[in-house]
């Protein structure tokens, strides 16, 4: 309450009156009416804390944040004698100390001045290449307030007060430590002829950091008496430790009565963390539109101009490889070059074939980049006729150079397809498939720790179309890594049907005819052979 009050005289700007402020102590008034400058330092300090320990600890199950004037800890400190309590205690200690002795230090309080600072040698600067100089914190002054602001709050509890003097102690401890000299240089042009130096502490943000180090290694009381404290697993080795008292540690669950939040409606960013924030009770995915400037450039004068200057580039690139491999073809008989267009049918597929086929001896390697070119293009811009390539490979090369090609060029196709949708596509995704899209993510959320097996698993089934599963990657953060290999891989069983397929191309008829049960057995064998991992890691998770 006392720091609620504070937040609201600083919003409202209006003076106080010390007799206003609810819940002070008979010292703490003291402090208010004789040393009112301190005081507002020490409350600047606490809310300086009580800001960064939300966000120190954001992304943990307890994050430091309440939702009304009796938790606004997330819980009810009176309540519970926990770690969270004593780091709580000695951050507010800490804070409340670097405040007042910077306070000091900049000349605002008229009860203490600078502090302590050695004094100059003769010679100093050739001596040690420094000289003291300017304000130090007072660390001194500092210490004592805070340690009586804080002292004996609780009178009607005095095993408690021990526990909470103590961790104010170590806050205050914390602050003394990161006591520190630094130096600034002086001459022309930042040059160092002079440097003069003086002591400082940390910041408020950096003792937050110490200190929630030191949280980990709080030690528990098994005993609590006004005479002395008795550290779970022996001895009195806990003077630069935190203390507490209760080992509760549930903030999962909605407590009224200990003012505890839960972790309900909370936000999380990733499935691991999700899962470890919703304390394996489940949670749900969300997909949000954020539109943020990319590749943009300013321009004089005067605007920022945002270009797809990488796409025109990419389309040049593909456009003069075609042309070069058009020019580089031998030369065609005028009724084949009606032939010489990507196949968008079985029919083109087989005409397309027959002509190459002509070629192939003698121009292998004519024949054979001419393909690769058009499989990248059809699938970077996810052009439909890719099947109709995968049939043609294996008409005109070999069974393991068909493979190759069509796994390499189906990789490399799909991650330009990829980086397109990651620049320009996001937007119209979203609009026209949003309720696919979620659901692609959920599925991918559950699969994240295996990623890898999953896009081969899509890779080999027909779950989901391969133009769906390339636009859509990079807008539900696939990693590039995993969906690359995961694509070169997971493409190989099916190719491997459609290759050996291609094989008698000038006799089909119909796609059809491609299945038959071996090639269901074998991409049955291959879908299940990718979820092997995931079970074996599964189970070896429950042992």
């Amino acid at each position: 309450s006392l720091i609620k009050f504070y937040e609201h005289i600083q919003r409202s700007g209006s003076l106080f009156s010390c007799d206003d402020i609810p819940n002070l102590t008979n010292r703490q008034k003291s402090i208010c009416y004789n040393h009112g400058t301190s005081f507002e330092d020490i409350l600047n300090g606490i809310i300086k804390a009580k800001l960064q320990c939300t966000n120190l600890f954001k992304n943990n199950i307890w994050n430091c944040k309440g939702s009304n004037d009796n938790n606004i800890f997330g819980f009810d400190v009176s309540k519970l004698q926990i770690k969270e309590k004593a780091f709580i205690y000695a951050y507010a200690s800490a804070a409340a100390t670097i405040s007042v002795a910077k306070g000091c230090a900049r000349g605002n309080n008229p009860r203490c001045s600078c502090g302590f600072m050695p004094e100059n040698e003769i010679n100093m600067e050739e001596k040690y290449g420094f000289r003291w100089s300017g304000c130090s914190d007072n660390i001194k002054y500092a210490g004592n307030i805070v340690r009586h602001f804080f002292e004996n709050q609780k009178k009607n509890d005095h095993s408690t007060t021990l526990m909470d003097s103590h961790n104010f102690m170590i806050g205050r401890i914390m602050a003394k430590k990161s006591y520190r000299k630094i130096c600034k240089c002086h001459g022309i042009s930042g040059s160092c002829q002079t440097k003069t130096c003086w002591m400082t502490t940390n910041s408020i943000d950096e003792i937050g950091n110490d200190l929630k180090n030191l949280l980990e290694s709080a030690k528990i009381i098994k005993t609590l008496n006004t005479r002395s404290i008795d550290i779970k697993g022996g001895g009195l080795s806990f003077s630069r430790n935190l203390i507490y008292h209760d080992s509760f540690n549930n903030f999962c669950i909605k407590n009224g009565s200990l003012g505890i939040s839960g972790v309900s409606g909370r936000e999380c960013y990733s499935n691991e963390h999700c899962k470890n924030l919703c304390c394996n009770k489940g949670f749900t995915s969300h997909m949000e539109l954020i539109e943020e400037p990319c590749n943009c450039k300013f321009e004089y004068c005067c605007q920022v101009k945002c270009k797809i200057s990488i796409i025109a580039l990419v389309f040049g690139i593909y456009t003069t490889a075609l042309y070069i491999i058009y020019i580089k073809f031998p030369s065609l008989e005028e009724n084949e070059k009606v032939y010489l267009k990507y196949p968008r049918n079985l029919e083109d597929a087989k005409q397309l074939g027959i002509v190459l086929s002509r070629y192939t001896d003698k121009h292998y390697y004519n024949v054979l980049s001419a393909v690769v070119a058009l499989y990248i293009i059809l699938q970077s811009f996810a052009i439909p006729g890719s099947l109709f390539l995968t049939f043609l490979s294996g008409y005109l090369f070999n069974f393991y150079h068909a493979c190759l090609l069509v796994c390499i060029c189906s990789a490399i196709g799909a991650s330009v397809c990829y980086f397109f949708s990651q620049w320009i596509g996001r937007e119209l995704l979203i609009k026209y498939y949003p309720q696919k899209i979620e659901a692609w993510q959920k599925e991918v959320d559950k699969h994240r720790s295996n990623i890898f097996n999953y896009i081969f698993f899509l890779r080999v089934t027909p779950l989901f179309p391969n133009w769906f599963i390339n636009m859509t990657s990079p807008i539900i953060n696939v990693p590039l890594i995993p969906f690359f290999f995961g694509t070169m891989l997971g493409v190989a069983p099916p190719s491997f049907v459609f290759i050996q397929a291609g094989k008698t191309l000038n006799l089909m008829t119909d796609t059809n005819q491609i299945w038959s049960w071996n090639s269901i057995i074998l991409l049955t064998f291959f879908a299940s052979l990718s979820l092997l991992p995931v079970f074996l890691k599964k189970k070896v998770d429950l042992k």
